[in-house]
């Protein structure tokens, strides 16, 4: 069935790179699958993964920070290698794939992406579940009591004597991981959305555009989804470490949901490369073949376009306003999950579960009301940008709501001090000889003061007791001394101290957040189809992989590294207590939520300022865009010229010359829309076809139906 060569499936050698198949081996059975609406699908569906294989890492990033003591930094780095890759890919991709296959680069692509989930979930393979976290079991033995400064018995490993902490191997793993997926993501990006609009007439791309959108919406719903679900198991779901989720000592399963992406992307790798090097274009096919025959890809031509691409004011506004609002947009998706966490004090996985599913639905709906009113009005395309516009300032609105939404602060007894570069130690006077770390936060409040005191240590206990239904009490504390200093606390007293956060810190205003959210996913949605069809009409067609081959490679340097820099520098400045892990700050067990949510939403809100002035810029020259939704190119510098009258009209009236290239090319489409040999072939003249199309400058007759 291999054996089944092109040249018998089609006479036309031409055609040989329209078939589906691989190398020689292209079956007359799969050209049913040759089709743009198929490819949009498949497309479709490797984009969901690979959005939630980025999203994934968000919904568990609080885990891994918990789990390996990761920082603020640390993850700086990580998502540092999501922007380096693409740097060195990005300009060679939207450079060369003009000759090179673009489904085999998507097939590349989709095994990169295999490869970055494997060796994400590497770390736990190589040291196991958290056991150093003194979590297997939360029996009074893994609790920090009032202790000696000799009798003390640390739930880690010594200091001392240690080869390389966890979190610098989990750093480099993770960073190479990062390295695969952000080339994958920009060959991904570059050659898909190329190859979907060659594929389809321009009226339609707002379809395939938004089907794509809004299937790849389902990305950061799926790695929220799976987020939340892997985080209810324990990290070792062998294991029971008695332990609530809501327990800062909690570490889900997070390595598990890289293992189902992974399993996932490899069965679409296949399918993929399947796909011809082209698909046959249902627009005129004079048009694919004007492009000049110095098109080589030489560095004359790769210098050439990128000066017609910075010549080009409304690329150069859009590009920048892009790079500034996906900072805002990148780095508020990155923290949001955490945010939720933190601000709303939920678990992991119901924060991964508030993010993800419930905005969707409204996400969705932006998407595809965005996308279907862009295919049946059909507006303008200074009407489509300044639409855009609209949407970013009420986005803002919405930004500046959000930071009013919160919830108050968890009141710490104690006085925290902090030596940069070192981790934090709390002081509490009534416990002040009991040697309390900040290694671990196991918060017990005082429901009287509705207080929380970081550990059974610092609220100077001395005795804990577990019963056998997992219920812990705590004894001789020196911190409540308005009850009999042996008397044994128990969760049933009203006034009993308990492990946990109080009660009545619980927040009731997440809803209304995450409302607000919802509000601001459909505004924002609503232009995202806009968005890429302004990107790909405002530069000529075969400059469409340079320019977004040059937007992921300056992405690349001015939004990739920055975001995490940022968003990650506001969560350290509002840390208040710092994990002491070897005289050197670990991870960061509470926030002062009032400045980390102004600071939060106030980095956003002004990075978006900056990013609608250049906007402003973008609906100004909007105006020039020319044929948005038609398949049939503008005339280009005859509109600044005298017209050239030609006496060939009916009843001898004179047509100008952009009438003359019209009624041409409309003959031309017409022999091209019947069969061969047919009566339309008739239809063009010698000048008809120089006029309308290079391609047919100098065939004869016979040959229209090949143009």
């Amino acid at each position: 069935m291999c054996a089944e060569r092109a040249s018998d499936v089609r006479a036309d050698d031409n055609d040989y790179s329209r078939l589906c198949g691989v190398g020689r081996c292209r079956p007359r059975a799969l050209q049913v699958f040759a089709r743009p609406q198929l490819f949009t699908l498949l497309y479709s569906a490797v984009s969901i993964l690979q959005n939630a294989h980025f999203y994934y890492f968000f919904a568990i990033m609080s885990t891994l920070q918990r789990r390996y003591g990761l920082s603020s930094w640390s993850i700086t780095v990580i998502l540092f290698a999501d922007s380096a890759s693409p740097f060195f890919v990005s300009f060679l991709v939207g450079h060369y794939s003009r000759t090179v296959s673009k489904p085999l680069l998507i097939f590349c692509a989709i095994v990169a992406l295999v490869i970055s989930c494997l060796m994400s979930a590497l770390p736990f393979f190589l040291y196991g579940p958290g056991l150093a976290l003194g979590v297997v079991d939360a029996a009074a033995d893994t609790l920090d009591t009032c202790q000696t400064a000799d009798s003390m018995q640390p739930l880690q490993p010594s200091c001392e004597g240690r080869g390389m902490p966890e979190s610098y191997v989990v750093t480099a793993v993770l960073f190479t991981a990062n390295c695969f997926y952000g080339s994958a993501y920009s060959v991904l990006f570059i050659s898909g959305s190329t190859y979907v609009d060659d594929s389809v007439k321009k009226k339609n791309s707002p379809l395939h555009f938004a089907t794509v959108a809004i299937l790849r919406l389902a990305g950061p719903t799926l790695g929220y989804s799976l987020g939340s679900l892997c985080l209810r198991y324990y990290e070792d779901p062998r294991l029971d470490p008695s332990l609530e989720r809501t327990d800062p000592r909690w570490v889900g399963a997070w390595w598990m949901g890289y293992m189902v992406l992974g399993a996932c992307l490899a069965a679409t790798a296949f399918p993929a490369l399947l796909f011809p090097r082209n698909l046959s274009p249902p627009a005129s096919r004079c048009a694919a073949r004007e492009a000049p025959a110095e098109n080589a890809n030489g560095m004359s031509t790769f210098w050439r376009s990128l000066r017609t691409l910075f010549g080009n004011p409304a690329y150069v506004f859009r590009l920048i306003y892009w790079l500034l609002a996906s900072n805002a947009t990148l780095g508020h998706a990155m923290m949001s999950s955490k945010y939720v966490e933190v601000q709303f004090r939920t678990s992991a996985s119901q924060a991964s579960f508030l993010i993800g599913p419930v905005l969707m639905v409204t996400n969705a709906l932006g998407l595809g009301m965005g996308g279907l009113a862009l295919h049946a009005f059909r507006p303008r395309p200074r009407l489509v940008t300044l639409y855009m516009t609209l949407c970013d300032v009420a986005k803002l609105a919405c930004l500046v709501a959000c930071a009013f939404i919160g919830c108050e602060a968890i009141r710490l007894a104690g006085t925290i001090s902090t030596v940069p570069g070192h981790g934090s130690s709390i002081q509490v006077a009534c416990s002040d000889t009991c040697n309390c770390t900040t290694r671990n936060f196991q918060p017990v409040c005082d429901p009287v003061k509705d207080t929380v005191f970081f550990s059974p240590c610092h609220a100077g206990c001395t005795k804990i007791s577990a019963t056998e239904s997992g219920t812990v009490s705590l004894g001789n504390c020196s911190c409540f001394p308005r009850l009999p200093a042996q008397y044994e606390y128990q969760d049933a007293d009203q006034e009993a101290p308990y492990l946990g956060l109080c009660t009545t810190d619980a927040c009731s205003h997440v809803m209304t957040f995450i409302a607000l959210s919802s509000l601001i996913g459909f505004i924002v949605r609503t232009t995202t189809v806009g968005h890429t069809i302004v990107g790909l009409r405002i530069v000529p067609r075969e400059e469409k992989a340079m320019a977004l081959g040059v937007q992921e490679g300056l992405s690349s340097i001015f939004t990739y590294i920055p975001y995490p820099m940022l968003y990650g520098a506001i969560f350290d400045s509002a840390c208040l207590v710092w994990e002491d892990k070897c005289g050197k700050p670990g991870v960061c067990w509470l926030y002062d939520t009032d400045r980390l949510r102004y600071a939060y939403h106030g980095l956003s809100v002004a990075i978006l300022l900056a990013a609608i002035v250049f906007e402003l810029g973008l609906v100004y020259h909007s105006g020039r865009m020319s044929d948005f939704y038609s398949d049939v190119p503008a005339p280009s510098s005859s509109l600044h010229k005298s017209p050239v009258v030609i006496s060939d009209g009916p009843e001898g009236s004179p047509l100008v010359d952009g009438q003359k290239k019209t009624k041409a090319r409309t003959k031309c489409e017409a022999a091209e829309g019947g069969s061969g040999g047919s009566e339309d072939e008739d239809l063009l003249s010698d000048e008809d076809r120089q006029t309308s199309c290079g391609c047919c400058k100098q065939e004869p007759k016979d040959q229209a139906s090949t143009c």
